[in-house]
C-alpha cells in the first residue's frame, strides 16, 4: 500500500475512499497519515480536478495517456533489472 499511484492520479480523493473501503473488507489497515506523506513526495503527473487546476478534457485534448507515456523519461532496458535467472 506504499504506492503513490492513487495519490497522484485524477480522482485521487475518490480513489482513496474506495481503496480504504476495499482494504477494510479484506482486513487490511491503511495508515492515512503514511499514505498522505508518501503522496506528498510523489511527482504530479497530471494536475486534474478536483484537487488540481485542469479538467479531464484538457488532458484529452493534450493527447491523453498516450502523450503522457511518451513524455515520461523511461529508463533504458539496460537500466531495468529483469528478474530472470540464468540457467547453468
Amino acid at each position: 500500500m506504499r504506492s503513490p499511484c492513487c495519490r497522484r492520479s485524477a480522482g485521487r480523493t475518490n480513489a482513496l475512499v474506495h481503496l480504504t473501503a476495499v482494504a477494510r473488507r479484506l482486513g487490511i489497515e491503511i495508515d492515512l497519515q503514511e499514505f498522505d506523506a508518501i503522496g506528498r513526495k510523489a511527482p504530479v503527473l497530471v494536475d486534474l480536478k478536483p484537487s488540481g487546476d485542469h479538467y479531464m478534457e484538457h488532458f484529452h485534448w493534450a493527447g491523453g495517456n498516450s502523450r503522457l507515456m511518451r513524455e515520461i523519461p523511461w529508463p533504458s532496458r539496460r537500466e531495468v533489472p529483469h528478474g530472470r535467472r540464468s540457467t547453468p
